[in-house]
């Protein structure tokens, strides 16, 4: 079972992301059954709200312990925790939700607030009962349909092993300061088309989510909020299905860092990595500082939308595909304020990816007035049908990585961005760009590239080591003369030479590190 992943990135942060094992609930060895005298609890049509929660309060009164859900059907309206207590689903057990129409109010159906030490567990089924005549057919918004289960302000949690479906909203919500959670070996499984049903909401500090199978109708997992920060998070062995992948946001302003996802796969999912934010003054889009991510050795299979996805216009654009760079332009250049998003410091590494018909490799658009900085693909393969876009962002290295598209599409479009391709050694292909002109620059090393753009790079540098520009339609280089002819590499000898916005000759730069060695050695030591 891996616990622990030791990671140490070439980012400016230099600090290793160690994330210490979370703190496991400890439960007293008091037990009762809801069908025992004095509960009563029926299986069947028969409504066991008072009989279950009478059952978790003898516990309570008691210190604490297991309350069990034998095998059966059991109905009940909305519960509330305690302290110290395990609440088990035997094999076969269904605690289902009532249904639409008959449950009472909007309040989750199952409630832990500021509580420690306590558990979910079994390998029974908690049911929402939700469908598309009922919860999620009458237009009804999120605030307005129950959670399946919500933990508020609670420490040592631990959740395992059981299934949940069909929840009027979210499945399970983390919030407002909690900490010390496992998540582990439970099976999410739910209509891909049920609105806003994310599949696991986590809000807190040291947290681990291991071997679970999520299909869900938003976020598979999401993270951060404006209800407390998440920071010290691994997400590890899981399976994403249908739902809106690994996310982030779209309310961030509390913080989001340290967040490690690893040896994960992707089957379906509209999008694989997703990071979605604003620079909202109100719920919705209520930007902050997203940093130190990373994910490794992850597989994704038939993703609809796009594989990575990193935007900051989520109000305005909620679905961000298919944008070009005139609408990236079209944006305006507001002053900052301290809900505008952030994101910095992020690696992407083993990374393999198709891509469906229709969808596109990635994009990465953050804000004009904060564009993204510092992020490192490293050994990542991409397939899919168009381009990734680059807009507002700098940093942006591809290191030994791979974008496949059909032939004719270009694989870059950028936009104000400052790009690096390099490689170990030489590399055959040839990576194509489109664009428009802003602040762009672009260095290859052991790399090779091409453009048809006459002014796609501006007035900023092109440095090139070992690789090779090649030039498809007159492209000029700012205030230098001669221009470039018609279809004439420009390729670079040791030393690496800058074309940059100057009338004398090209500068020498200094050969930069070796990137690919550095991220490879870097990669994480995991301790099983």
């Amino acid at each position: 079972m891996m616990r622990r992943i030791l990671l140490l990135l070439i980012l400016p942060v230099y600090a290793p992301l160690l994330h210490a094992d979370p703190r496991l609930p400890v439960i007293p060895a008091y037990s009762t059954n809801i069908t025992s005298s004095p509960f009563n609890a029926t299986s069947g049509t028969a409504t066991n709200t008072t009989a279950i929660q009478n059952a978790i309060n003898a516990i309570a009164k008691l210190g604490g312990g297991t309350v069990e859900i034998p095998s059966g059907t059991f109905l009940s309206g909305p519960l509330n925790f305690s302290n110290s207590i395990n609440l088990q689903l035997d094999s076969g057990a269904i605690l289902r939700m009532l249904p639409y129409g008959s449950y009472p109010g909007t309040a989750a159906f199952i409630t832990a607030t500021t509580l420690t030490n306590i558990e979910i567990s079994g390998t029974g089924t908690i049911d929402g009962q939700a469908d598309f005549v009922g919860w999620w057919g009458h237009g009804l918004g999120t605030s307005s349909r129950p959670m399946l289960v919500f933990f508020s302000k609670c420490n040592v949690v631990l959740v395992q092993n059981i299934t949940l479906e069909n929840p009027p909203s979210m499945h399970i919500v983390f919030k407002n300061a909690t900490g010390n959670v496992t998540v582990q070996g439970i099976t999410i499984n739910t209509s891909g088309s049920s609105p806003n049903t994310d599949g696991i909401d986590l809000i807190g500090t040291n947290c681990l989510v291991q071997n679970c199978s999520i299909s869900a109708g938003d976020d598979n997992i999401a993270f951060g909020s404006t209800g407390g920060t998440t920071s010290g998070v691994l997400v590890t062995n899981c399976s994403f299905g249908s739902g809106h992948g690994l996310s982030v946001g779209s309310n961030t302003s509390s913080g989001v860092s340290n967040i490690t996802a690893v040896a994960c796969s992707f089957n379906g999912t509209q999008y694989g990595i997703r990071m979605k934010s604003d620079n909202s003054t109100s719920a919705g889009g209520e930007g902050g500082i997203t940093q130190n991510l990373y994910y490794d050795d992850l597989t994704m299979t038939n993703i609809l939308i796009g594989a990575i996805v990193i935007y900051s216009y989520y109000n305005e654009y909620g679905t961000p595909f298919d944008i070009s760079p005139a609408t990236a332009v079209m944006q305006g250049d507001p002053t900052p304020n301290s809900t505008t998003a952030i994101w910095r410091n992020i690696v992407i590494s083993n990374l393999t990816v198709t891509v469906a018909n229709g969808g596109e490799a990635g994009i990465i658009w953050a804000r004009t007035e904060m564009p993204l900085t510092n992020i490192v693909f490293s050994h990542v393969n991409i397939t899919a049908p168009t381009t990734f876009d680059v807009y507002n962002a700098y940093g942006v290295q591809f290191v030994d990585s791979q974008v496949t598209l059909p032939s004719g599409s270009n694989t870059f479009t950028i936009y104000n961005a400052g790009i690096t391709l390099t490689n170990d050694s030489p590399a055959a292909g040839v990576s194509t760009l489109d664009g428009l002109t802003s602040l762009n620059s672009l260095a290859l090393y052991n790399a090779s590239a091409s453009t048809t753009a006459t002014d796609i790079f501006g007035a900023d540098p092109i440095t090139l080591s070992a690789g090779s520009l090649a030039v498809g339609n007159n492209f000029l280089v700012p205030d230098a003369e001669p221009s470039i002819s018609r279809s004439a590499p420009m390729r670079a000898r040791s030393p690496p030479m800058a074309i940059s916005h100057s009338t004398t000759r090209p500068s020498i730069l200094p050969t930069p590190p070796d990137l690919a060695r550095e991220v490879t050695r870097y990669l994480p030591t995991r301790e099983f």
